[in-house]
C-alpha cells in the first residue's frame, strides 16, 4: 500500500501573504457582477457571466472549506489538507458566517454548488434551460440574490478574522488588499457595490415588466 502522503498546513506568513489574493477574488466577484447589469450582446454576456461564476465558486471553496473541522478545534494549528487550498478559516478565530451555503452535504450540494458546477466543469443536458431551468444559473434571475449572499458572508468573514491577521499586527491584511488592488480604478469597492445595488433596482424596476430579480439565489429567496 502507498503511504500517504502528509497534509498541508500553511505557515502564518502563508496564510497573510494569501491575503492577496482573497482580496482579489472577491473583487472579481464584485466586478464581473457590474458587467452583467450592462446587457452585453451575445456571445460576451455568455463570457462575463462566466467569469463571475468562477470568481462566486472560488469564494464559496473559500467559505467552505475546512469549517466542519474547525468548529471541531478552533484553537488547534490550521487544518491540514491533502491540497494547498487557502481556507477563510485559516484567518479566523471564529466562525461567524454560514457556510451551507456553499457546500456538500449528505443530501447534496447546494444548488448555488451545483448549477456553477453544470455551467463551468462540463456539458450537461440540463443545461437547457428550455428542458430544466431550475439546473442552470440564469443570470438575470440569480445574481442579484448570489452578490448579496456573498456581501453578507465577507462582512462575517471580516468579523471572524483573528487579530493577528488584521491590522496593527498584519500591516497588509486583506482590506489593505483590496484598497491595493483598486487603487488605481476609477470606481473602489463601496462604489462598485452601490453601483451594483442601483442597476439591479433600476433593471427589476423596468417597463415593460423586467426579467431581472432581485434578491434571489438558484437556491431560492435569500434570507433575510
Amino acid at each position: 500500500m502507498p503511504k500517504k502522503k502528509d497534509g498541508f498546513q500553511p505557515k502564518d506568513s502563508q496564510i497573510a501573504a494569501a491575503g492577496e489574493d482573497v482580496a482579489w477574488e472577491y473583487l472579481c466577484v464584485h466586478l464581473a457582477a457590474l458587467e452583467m447589469t450592462k446587457g452585453h450582446p451575445h456571445p460576451v454576456n455568455h463570457l462575463v457571466e462566466q467569469a463571475f461564476l468562477v470568481h462566486v465558486r472560488s469564494m464559496a471553496e473559500f467559505f467552505w472549506n475546512g469549517v466542519a473541522a474547525f468548529r471541531l478545534s478552533p484553537n488547534s494549528a490550521p487544518i491540514s489538507r491533502t491540497k494547498d487550498d487557502v481556507y477563510a478559516v485559516d484567518f479566523c478565530s471564529d466562525v461567524r458566517w454560514c457556510e451551507r451555503h456553499f457546500g456538500r452535504h449528505k443530501f447534496g450540494d447546494t444548488e448555488l454548488i451545483k448549477v456553477i458546477n453544470k455551467t463551468l466543469s462540463h456539458m450537461t443536458y440540463s443545461r437547457r434551460l428550455d428542458r430544466e431551468i431550475g439546473d442552470a444559473f440564469v443570470g438575470y434571475l440569480h445574481v442579484d440574490g448570489t452578490v448579496k449572499l456573498m456581501r453578507r458572508t465577507w462582512e462575517k468573514f471580516l468579523e471572524s478574522i483573528s487579530p493577528r491577521f488584521r491590522r496593527p499586527e498584519c500591516t497588509q491584511d486583506i482590506e489593505y488588499w483590496i484598497h491595493w488592488h483598486s487603487k488605481e480604478w476609477p470606481l473602489k469597492l463601496p462604489q462598485i457595490e452601490s453601483e451594483f445595488e442601483r442597476r439591479s433596482q433600476e433593471l427589476s424596476q423596468r417597463e415593460p415588466p423586467s426579467e431581472w430579480t432581485l434578491n434571489q439565489t438558484p437556491d431560492g429567496p435569500l434570507e433575510p
